[in-house]
């Protein structure tokens, strides 16, 4: 492998770990606003 072959495979990698990220950000977000929903329904 070149190293310019390893440099962009590098580049994904990071690339492919940000989106987990914003992922579990994301899906923790929804988790949280849906919690919040069920707690004010259960309030009622």
């Amino acid at each position: 492998m070149s190293i310019n072959q390893y440099l962009k495979v590098l580049e994904l990698e990071r690339a492919l770990n940000d989106l987990r990220v914003s992922e579990n950000k994301l899906n923790y977000e929804l988790g949280v606003k849906d919690g919040m929903e069920v707690w004010k329904e259960l309030k009622e």
